[in-house]
This record gives C-alpha cells, sequence and structure tokens, in this order.
C-alpha cells in the first residue's frame, strides 16, 4: 500500500523562531511535518520547521505597505512574526 506524500515535506523549509504579537488572540501553526503550534498571546515557539512559502506568506503580511484595496487605509501587520531568516520578500521568494 503506498502512503501519499505530503508535499510539505519535500518543499524547501527553514527552521525558525515564531512569535505572536498579538495580546488577545491565539494562532495555530502548522509547520513542514503537518503538526499544529498552538502560540497564544505573547508566546514565542524555538527550531519550528516552516516551509520557505509559508515564511514568505508570513513576511509579505507585516510588510507595513500594504492597503485595502482602493484606498489609503494601510491594512494592519500579522500578528505572527517570523525570527531567525533573512526577509524572503526582499529576496525574491527564496533564499540563496
Amino acid at each position: 500500500m503506498d502512503i501519499p506524500r505530503d508535499p510539505r515535506r519535500a518543499a524547501p523549509f527553514s527552521r525558525v523562531t515564531i512569535y505572536n504579537s498579538s495580546e488577545v488572540q491565539t494562532h495555530v501553526i502548522i509547520d513542514r511535518f503537518s503538526q499544529g503550534h498552538t502560540l497564544r498571546p505573547g508566546e514565542r515557539k524555538h527550531d519550528v520547521e516552516l516551509p520557505n512559502d509559508e515564511i514568505a506568506y508570513f513576511q509579505e503580511q507585516r510588510r507595513p505597505d500594504r492597503f485595502f484595496p482602493g484606498t489609503t487605509t494601510p491594512k494592519p501587520l500579522h500578528p505572527i512574526i517570523i525570527e531567525g531568516v533573512p526577509s524572503m520578500v526582499q529576496a525574491g521568494g527564496h533564499y540563496e
């Protein structure tokens, strides 16, 4: 019997620290092994292996120059902060 492979396990990944900067909201982050990591407000978790595309997503959502469509109202920064890696947004979506 063949067990289907999860493509997330084969995708490029990085070991990072994730931090929930929210003061009220709990977040669940799914790592490359499809395991959930619950981050309560203000909590930080070390050595979490995340696919690089998800790291890029969270970094993109923290850019301060994002606006709601058709307005000059800035979107709020996502409360999840990725620590321990350079910006993938500046690197063009991947690490060298």
